[in-house]
């Protein structure tokens, strides 16, 4: 690598000097040549090491594809980015996902969605009831988290004759700490 930064320096510094020198002309003499042909060597094995990345890197794709069964998670070109979030039975889930990092303040009645997958839903005032769509609705392991600061009782109810904790409705007590719902069955969440 030293010998071709100093062909580069010294091939730049003369046909600098000669260009501005001779009115814009520039002679090149053999040992000029001698520095153009190690930088052409250099780069054609640049070029040859990126190739052989480029080989490698589509070779681990097609890897994790074989491993994976191609779609959870891996994109079908080298620069899909994987995907982070773990959901149900896919191995992973959309990016959309993502967005269920933030908090969701509600102080009032609120349906439950399931684009609140992973979001901590918590009330802070008020007599509060939240509701669950139906458990059918949404994929094994959809989950979010509940948090109730409000005063007072927060009522989660299930869709239909879903069950929250086996039974047909669940309280919450203000102050509880933050709990996990979990959709763990077509009909079921259970609470803790």
């Amino acid at each position: 690598m030293a010998a071709v930064d100093d062909a580069i320096a010294s091939l730049l510094t003369r046909v600098v000097a000669q260009y501005l020198t001779n009115g814009g002309y520039v002679t090149l003499f053999p040992q000029d040549m001698a520095s153009v042909a190690l930088i052409a060597q250099y780069v054609a094995q640049q070029a040859s090491a990126a190739g052989s990345s480029a080989t490698l890197a589509a070779g681990s794709l097609a890897a994790a594809q074989a491993i994976t069964g191609g779609g959870q998670g891996i994109g079908t070109e080298p620069l899909d980015l994987p995907r982070v979030v773990e959901h149900g039975r896919a191995a992973f889930a959309e990016i959309d996902s993502i967005r269920g990092l933030f908090p969701l303040l509600v102080n009032a009645a609120y349906q439950i969605v399931l684009q609140d997958f992973g979001k901590m839903v918590f009330c802070t005032s008020g007599t509060n009831t939240y509701t669950f769509p139906a458990a059918a609705d949404l994929p094994d392991g959809w989950f979010c988290r509940l948090r109730n600061r409000s005063g007072a009782n927060l009522t989660l109810n299930p869709t239909g004759a879903d069950t929250i904790n086996g039974s047909a409705s669940l309280a919450i007590a203000t102050g509880s700490a933050i709990l996990t719902a979990v959709r763990t069955a077509a009909g079921t969440f259970e609470v803790a």
